[in-house]
């Protein structure tokens, strides 16, 4: 009976019709016989129109059953099959079933944890091979940002083919449900070459020419994941999806949607965790923040959202959360000390929902001791006030705590220092106004960042342009991150000294940069504005080419305008607008940066604005001090990689989330004293594939007495997915402009027919209500017309 109607046990509403009849049946006898003289004379007119009146009241009774049974039948919710042909000049069926194995799939239906919309798309999946014939041809694609075929050529389903692919169903590798999101455009891209297989002869070789393509069904079990495929006008994100689908066509198939989701999904997702602060030092307070985003059309309440820290199994903090349907919250974010230097475990868990992956989310903070700056001065003075590193060591080392403890730990030295040097004991290297740097010290310098080092060159008077790029640009090859030009304006004692004397403000050009996106907020570009640059070098950053990667530039130049409004003076007009103020580029594993001004007073008023110099300074060394850090938060997809120096060198092993143990092979870098060791090894898989903390173990270390203390490195999922608004089949085929026929996932089987290859379930209670006030009326109609030819 399910098979042909949505809501069967709405059909006994069909004895509501008793209710008219019983009630036609009493009126007729609740009237007694009484014998009157007077009645004779109207006898013969009551008998002639009597006939009429029962026929009339017939009629009626008949409409008022009918619009009972028709409303019982609406809320059943009527439906049939309607055919898709698969071939119209061979009984055999082809079929593609495309398996959607995003993480999104992984949504719970009920209160049993197995059975989540991923199962039963594969369970759809295998009555759909179970339903095909002998004879008939399969072939299955899995994909999620992926697409994973499990065979090279159509499967015929004799009974050993159904055998094997009701099998691989179950236990093939490529069918599990990954932790990656979904790109169904790139499916529909690949799925040509895939159904293309199915005209190609016994022996593979291709259709004769001008012959039509076979009849193909394509089975698309999904959750119908809006995101990424509509907007909210219903019009496709990606044009290439809709050219994808027309060559789909082309092809001889027809789409069939098959929703294998929750009807309506109600979910909320841990978009973003993390520390406020860019670096956390070794027992000074950091504050580890999350947000969490409703993507349901309904409000959550209450919610629990619980921290835990280094794999303990009780919170270290639990706090309540409501969030207002569509919107992003961010609780209250953990405070806590880390009295141990090196790697820490924090997860966080918010229990609410039915897709419990993006529920919980993993970092790992990289606790430091210290963050070690060399600063190497370029024009030291006769007083330590005088050296043009003073206000930017001040500015560093200012203590974060009462008992006077500060993170970054300065130090100064002559660029003639800097080849004897250990700079890998360093996290940033400042060349501050270094005019020209000794051969020894720049090859130094290059092998420092090539292995992940920062170095940042800040200018000024004493600088030798032709130097600067002869030697250390050298068109790109070089460690400088960019050409440069002339010197442009003057020096702050000579604006103050006139008026009209050029100057520029500062503007972001790249918010999403760190230090950048400091100087966003209202208050912040307040103190960006009241900075001023009175002379700078002009530069030129090089476009990105093959081997020279795209600079950044995330500070540049806007020329000051004067009292009436026009840009002051004429050595600041036109070709100045827009130059570059802070440059940035990769340069091997590290970072090369260039402030194209003083870091001094010499050139500008930075120092006196200390809103924007020392939140500048601060942020740009902790924020290169952790990008020259092994990347210690990854995501699906990514690679895991460690560097180690020749007293590091040892055996590897990687504990994954799940408890598994596995060698990481260690090979030597070319060229360079540093071993590699990269998780997973290339050639074995693609990449990281499981969220959650992965233990990195080394042994075997030469000199060392006990084995060195584990990594931790953390993988995450992509939030975007966690959207699970769907579309309908209506909108998919309104958007692509090919035919896509829905049907129900506990169908597929009825449907498949000797000469087709599926069919859409068309529901009918539309119908049924339209008969139910059509009838409704009639009826009054009926009645209304009787009832004046009574009168």
């Amino acid at each position: 009976m399910g098979t042909y109607f949505a809501n069967p046990l709405l059909l006994w509403g069909g004895l509501a019709i008793a209710a008219p009849i019983i009630i036609f049946l009493l009126t007729r006898f609740r009237f007694r016989t009484v014998e009157w003289a007077a009645l004779t004379f109207l006898q013969r007119a009551v008998k002639r129109q009597q006939r009429r009146l029962n026929l009339e009241n017939l009629l009626l009774l008949l409409v008022r059953c009918l619009i009972l049974l028709l409303f019982a039948l609406a809320l059943a919710r009527p439906r049939a099959q309607a055919l898709v042909l698969t071939r119209e000049d061979d009984v055999r069926k082809n079929v593609v079933i495309a398996l959607d194995a995003s993480y999104s799939m992984g949504y719970q239906l009920g209160s049993d944890e197995d059975e989540t919309a991923f199962e039963r798309a594969r369970r759809t999946a295998k009555e759909i091979v179970a339903g095909l014939e002998s004879g008939d041809r399969v072939m299955v694609s899995v994909f999620d940002e992926d697409v994973r075929s499990l065979y090279p050529s159509p499967r015929e389903m004799n009974e050993e083919g159904r055998r094997d692919v009701l099998q691989d169903l179950d236990d093939a590798p490529e069918v599990r449900r990954s932790e990656r999101g979904t790109d169904l455009p790139g499916l529909l891209a690949a799925l040509p070459r895939v159904l293309s297989k199915f005209d190609l002869g016994p022996g593979g070789q291709p259709p004769p020419e001008g012959a039509q393509p076979l009849k193909k069904t394509l089975y698309l079990l999904t959750d119908c994941q809006r995101a990424g495929v509509l907007d909210d006008a219903g019009a496709l994100k990606n044009p290439a999806l809709g050219r994808a689908a027309k060559e789909i066509e082309a092809l001889g198939a027809t789409i069939v949607l098959v929703d294998c989701g929750a009807e309506d999904p109600k979910n909320l997702t841990v978009t973003r965790f993390g520390t406020l602060e860019p670096v956390v030092g070794q027992d000074l307070p950091c504050h580890v923040e999350v947000s969490v985003k409703n993507w349901s059309a309904f409000a959550l309440n209450d919610l629990t959202v619980e921290y835990f820290v280094d794999g303990a199994t009780t919170p270290q903090k639990v706090v309540s959360l409501s969030i207002p349907p569509g919107e992003e919250r961010a609780p209250e974010p953990l405070r806590y000390l880390f009295k141990e230097a090196g790697p820490h475990r924090v997860e966080v868990q918010v229990r609410s929902d039915g897709l419990v992956l993006d529920n919980r989310r993993h970092v790992v903070i990289d606790v430091r001791r210290e963050v070690r700056v060399l600063l190497v001065d370029g024009e030291r003075g006769r007083a330590r006030v005088d050296n043009e590193t003073y206000y930017l060591e001040e500015a560093l080392k200012l203590a974060e705590t009462d008992d006077g403890r500060g993170l970054i730990r300065p130090e100064v030295v002559d660029p003639a220092q800097v080849s004897g040097a250990r700079l890998e004991d360093y996290d940033v290297v400042i060349l501050a106004n270094v005019g020209t740097v000794p051969d020894d010290a720049s090859t130094a310098l290059e092998a420092y960042a090539r292995q992940g080092g920062a170095v940042v060159f800040t200018l000024g008077g004493l600088v030798d342009v032709r130097h600067y790029n002869d030697d250390l640009w050298r068109g790109g090859a070089g460690l400088f991150p960019t050409a440069l030009q002339e010197m442009r304006g003057g020096t702050w004692l000579e604006a103050q000294d006139d008026r009209d004397a050029p100057a520029w403000f500062m503007t972001v050009t790249d918010p999403r940069h760190p230090v950048a996106g400091l100087f966003t907020s209202e208050e912040m570009v307040t103190w960006l504005k009241a900075a001023q640059i009175y002379g700078f070098f002009a530069a030129d950053p090089a476009p990105p080419t093959r081997d020279l990667p795209a600079p950044q530039v995330p500070f540049r130049l806007v020329p000051r305008a004067s009292d009436d409004g026009a840009v002051g003076g004429d050595r600041a007009r036109s070709i100045d607008e827009g130059q570059p103020l802070l440059v940035e580029r990769a340069f091997g594993r590290g970072r090369a940066v260039a402030w194209l001004t003083t870091v001094d007073y010499g050139w500008n008023n930075c120092v006196v604005h200390d809103g924007f110099y020392v939140p500048f300074w601060r942020q740009l060394v902790l924020d290169l001090t952790q990008r020259s850090r092994p990347a210690l938060n990854l995501g699906i997809g990514d690679r895991y990689e460690r560097l180690l120096r020749a007293e590091e060198y040892g055996r590897v092993e990687v504990e994954t989330p799940d408890g598994r143990r596995e060698q990481v092979p260690v090979e030597k870098l070319d060229d360079q004293e540093l071993y590699r060791a990269l998780y997973p090894p290339e050639g074995e898989r693609d990449a990281l594939e499981m969220s959650g903390f992965y233990t990195v173990a080394r042994a075997g270390v030469s000199g060392a007495d006990e084995a060195p203390a584990p990594d931790y490195f953390a993988v995450t999922i992509d939030p975007a997915e966690g959207d699970l608004a769907k579309f309908s089949a209506e909108e998919l085929q309104t958007a692509l402009e090919v035919p896509v026929r829905p049907i129900r996932h506990e169908l597929v089987r009825e449907v498949l027919v000797a000469q087709g290859g599926g069919a859409g379930a068309s529901e009918f209670w539309r119908h049924a209500l339209a008969g139910v006030i059509g009838l409704l009326v009639l009826e009054s109609v009926l009645a209304a017309a009787f009832g004046r030819g009574r009168r």
